[in-house]
């Protein structure tokens, strides 16, 4: 099975599931005293796994737990490759099997037999990586003096991104950064997900020998995603970052390969994208694409541009941001002698007609004096003559004035004041942002 997705922009993803028989051997670790009273009964378990004709993921290793109808464990069983079945003897009545298979089972962090229970935690342990993982919950109910054979067909856990591929994307690009957000971490004894915690998984792409194409292979298994996930994209050119996000209308679930190939069509500085899912059982198509409504703002730095706009400040703490507009605006100049009052309305009036960045929902505003001093001494977004930038508009306060710096060694910090207001001071308002 293969499952293509066109991205942001065109996502293929591919899925193929291989299941192959696997086995088991007889090996019971804490086995209860199951004889003591009462008739018993024989159970012979053969693990395997779905397969096709591929027929290369084997269950090497796991352990099978079997819960009685008071959900106490009161068998443990250790499996491996050199043998095809197990055999212990329950009691008459209702069982729950939980069995956990993988390449390598010392990988995980399982539960012992006093400890478990369906909800008990399955991950990688300490310091491992996640791998291949196969779980399953079976119930049986076991009658006096019967024996029974029992097929476990145990069900992969786990996803793998394979590749990321993006086409198209502007020369000036220096770094490419795809970002999948979020996906499970652990899962229960009984096959299913928690909730929490959940993690990301961020790739960089390597830009190819055509200078347009960036990619990566991955190979990368991970868990399920913990619902619908997001992909967000960031394109780095010297010290501006532009961020786009989409939110997938499809959960990337278990037992399936994912590749990943957008195009970003840079005439309309749109990413259009068609997912195109093909199932064991049914197909399924969904369109979507990016624009810069999908814009984000991802780690701001201060100093440095995002989405196109220089960033003033940053507060880490409170994830708030302020960014500097991208060019100077036209205003109307009050009549000679007016007071701050009639400058601010004319400049208020000017600031609501200009574009906000996109998904940005505050207003622009004039800078304050601290803001002016910041951006004034770059002259990445102003301009000197004679080591003296232009004048800009400014709040001290509730004060409005006009500064500018003045780099000359004698003298080396802002200027301002109220006298002499004129057209010749430039407005370049500021707007607060949250990331």
């Amino acid at each position: 099975m293969k499952v293509n997705i066109y991205f942001p922009f065109r996502l293929l993803l591919g899925v193929l599931v291989m299941f192959l028989a696997s086995s088991c051997e007889k090996a019971l670790l804490e086995d209860a005293d199951l004889e003591s009273d009462g008739a018993t009964a024989p159970l012979t378990l053969t693990t395997r796994a779905g397969d096709d004709d591929s027929g290369t993921a084997t269950i090497r290793e796991g352990r099978i737990y079997i819960f009685n109808s008071s959900n106490v464990c009161v068998v443990m069983l250790s499996i491996d490759e050199e043998h095809s079945s197990v055999s212990t003897q329950l009691k008459a009545g209702d069982y729950t099997i939980y069995a956990v298979g993988s390449d390598d089972i010392s990988r995980f962090s399982l539960p012992s037999q006093s400890e478990a229970h369906s909800h008990s935690i399955v991950k990688p342990g300490e310091g491992k990586v996640l791998d291949e993982l196969f779980i399953l919950k079976q119930q049986v109910t076991m009658e006096a003096g019967k024996a029974q054979n029992l097929n476990l067909l145990l069900q992969r856990k786990v996803i793998c991104i394979d590749e990321v591929e993006i086409k198209d994307v502007p020369t000036d690009i220096q770094n490419v950064e795809v970002t999948l957000s979020s996906f499970n971490t652990t899962v229960y004894l009984d096959g299913t997900f928690p909730t929490s915690p959940v993690t990301d998984y961020k790739i960089t792409l390597q830009k190819q020998s055509d200078g347009t194409t960036w990619k990566a292979t991955a190979n990368k298994i991970l868990f399920p995603s913990a619902g619908e996930p997001t992909i967000s994209v960031s394109f780095t050119s010297d010290n501006n970052t532009d961020s786009y996000a989409y939110n997938i209308p499809d959960a990337l679930v278990e037992n399936r390969h994912y590749s990943f190939s957008a195009t970003f069509k840079t005439s309309t500085a749109k990413l259009t994208a068609t997912m195109i899912a093909e199932d064991w059982d049914d197909n399924q198509d969904v369109n979507f694409e990016f624009d810069d409504q999908n814009t984000i703002y991802v780690n701001p730095v201060a100093g440095e541009f995002i989405n196109g706009y220089y960033v003033v400040s940053v507060d880490d703490e409170a994830r708030t941001a302020v960014l500097l507009a991208q060019r100077r605006i036209d205003y109307e100049e009050p009549a000679a002698n007016s007071d701050q009052s009639v400058w601010e309305a004319n400049l208020n009036t000017a600031m609501a007609a200009l574009a906000k960045p996109a998904n940005v929902t505050s207003n622009w505003r004039i800078p304050t004096i601290d803001e002016a001093t910041i951006f004034t001494q770059d002259t990445q977004v102003v301009k000197y003559a004679n080591d003296v930038s232009g004048s800009y508009f400014c709040y001290d306060g509730a004060t409005l004035k006009w500064c500018y710096f003045n780099r000359r060694t004698n003298v080396n910090r802002l200027i301002n004041g109220t006298a002499q207001m004129s057209s010749i001071v430039m407005l370049r308002p500021v707007i607060d942002i949250n990331y």
